[in-house]
């Protein structure tokens, strides 16, 4: 039972209109890494309406951490959660993980309520999605270090970790050191245009450059060569001159960490 926006055209209108909204890359992602270390937290970052957590809490996941910025979208997580029955198995955070802690000005989109972002320097400026017209609000924001250890989350007990802020992934893992060190499958979004608007593919690529293997999310996992780094700089070129403003081209990818 998902509660939605009407004005959401897309996750909600995907939910509305076909009852779910990429369930078929979590369980994908699941059954290939399992419970990592019998580790039964999953993290949501972009968390949006609850999506991806109510169906990790269905698959195996006993426990359910969101990070969801926005306001209104924060409200229906939490309505979705009540609706669902795994509100006492969530903890969830009203906040932006960022490289640093502070406020932020965060973008709404009219129509995709998934497609809310944090502005980074230029990324107000014109775009293929009119981001200049858009409603801008305040956020508070901190590493995802800091909110994890004030909520009283060990990275430790993390089986996976769901990295979807709309461009905004490389800051989010600059502020990760503690989830990096414990080794912790993650799963993040590869969209070029959002990751260039907001300056964070450099970050990324630094990031990614560390790890032992990426894979796409959108294909197969099994038997799945690892994406290597002069790969994802083409993909990111290519990717880029092929956005149109009407669709996003974009993927998830895995980061396995070194000792996998």
């Amino acid at each position: 039972r998902i509660a939605t926006y009407l004005d959401d055209h897309v996750i909600g209108q995907s939910i509305r209109e076909t009852g779910h909204f990429e369930e078929d890359s979590i369980l994908q992602v699941t059954k290939f890494v399992g419970l990592h270390r019998g580790r039964k937290t999953f993290l949501d970052i972009g968390a949006n309406i609850g999506t991806h957590a109510l169906f990790a809490l269905q698959n195996g996941f006993e426990r359910a951490v969101c990070i969801e910025p926005d306001p209104a979208n924060f409200m229906l997580l939490r309505i979705n959660q009540i609706l669902n029955g795994v509100d006492p198995k969530c903890i969830n955070i009203n906040a932006a993980a960022s490289a640093v802690p502070g406020e932020l000005q965060f973008e709404l989109s009219e129509t995709n309520y998934g497609d809310h972002r944090i502005r980074v320097g230029s990324s107000a400026e014109s775009g293929k999605y009119a981001e200049q017209n858009r409603n801008v609000i305040s956020v508070k924001a901190d590493t995802l270090d800091s909110l994890l250890d004030r909520a009283n989350v060990n990275p430790n007990d993390i089986g996976l970790a769901w990295i979807d802020t709309q461009g905004h992934e490389g800051h989010v893992l600059a502020g990760a050191a503690g989830l990096c060190k414990a080794n912790v499958p993650i799963v993040i979004e590869f969209w070029p245009y959002g990751l260039k608007r907001s300056g964070g593919y450099p970050l990324l690529r630094e990031f990614l450059a560390e790890q032992s293997r990426v894979l796409d999310v959108r294909q197969p996992l099994d038997g799945q060569p690892s994406i290597t780094i002069e790969q994802l700089d083409q993909r990111f070129a290519e990717w880029l001159g092929k956005e149109t403003g009407t669709m996003a081209v974009h993927t998830d990818l895995l980061i396995l960490p070194k000792q996998d």
